[in-house]
């Protein structure tokens, strides 16, 4: 997990003393969920089902980490809840065949995008069965492609209606996909992407994790 963290993170310019926190926070996530054999079992497919998720789901959870501190989320079980969604978010894609998750959005076909939108739904059912895992993990697995405008999926929730870790999630989650290698990524560096972010799209989150993200790269917030 340090190793995965070192290689693919983009630590130019990050808060270093906020990101040596949460990559000890993810760590230590990491190492509780490994403890029961169903968790494990989840965290390996992570690492084998396709090349990039394991780190996508690293990055996630640490730059969400990150995020909650700056909001002053300081409650030890509210960061282990954001810790552990951003890492388990994308859990419902191990039941989507890897040649759709290795391709970019635009090139799936009609019944390929409406596969991929389930992983959402699969994961929190996958997760569901687990007694160990919080509803509020849940609550992030289903939402974290929802949008405060209502254009997201699966359900079309707006702000009010989608969960604050969900939304908070979903910034980390935009953030990692334009930034770290995978099928979906722009390969923008940090300010790029949250000059994007907050100019382009900035209806689409809430704003005080996108400021908060901002911070993390100690950014002005882009006019």
């Amino acid at each position: 997990t340090s190793e995965v963290l070192m290689e693919h993170l983009y630590l130019n310019g990050v808060d270093e003393e906020g990101f040596q926190s949460a990559k000890a926070i993810v760590e230590s996530t990491t190492s509780l969920l490994t403890e029961p054999d169903d968790m494990m079992n989840l965290l390996t497919m992570l690492n084998t089902h396709a090349d990039h998720l394991y780190a996508h789901s690293l990055g996630v959870s640490t730059y969400a980490v990150m995020i909650s501190r700056k909001v002053g989320w300081h409650s030890a079980a509210n960061v282990y809840k954001v810790a552990m969604g951003g890492l388990l978010h994308d859990i419902g894609k191990k039941e989507i065949p890897r040649e759709v998750l290795e391709k970019q959005r635009k090139d799936m076909s009609a019944e390929e995008v409406q596969l991929y939108e389930t992983h959402p739904q699969r994961g929190m059912a996958i997760l569901g069965q687990i007694p160990t895992v919080p509803s509020d993990v849940l609550e992030i697995v289903m939402q974290h492609h929802e949008n405060c405008l209502g254009l997201g999926f699966p359900m079309r929730l707006t702000k009010r209606h989608i969960h604050p870790m969900a939304r908070l999630i979903a910034v980390a989650n935009d953030f990692c996909t334009m930034v770290l290698k995978g099928p979906q990524s722009l390969n923008l560096s940090p300010p790029d992407a949250l000059q994007r972010m907050n100019v382009m799209q900035k209806d689409k989150y809430d704003g005080q994790f996108l400021t908060a993200l901002s911070a993390v790269f100690n950014l002005p917030i882009p006019e």
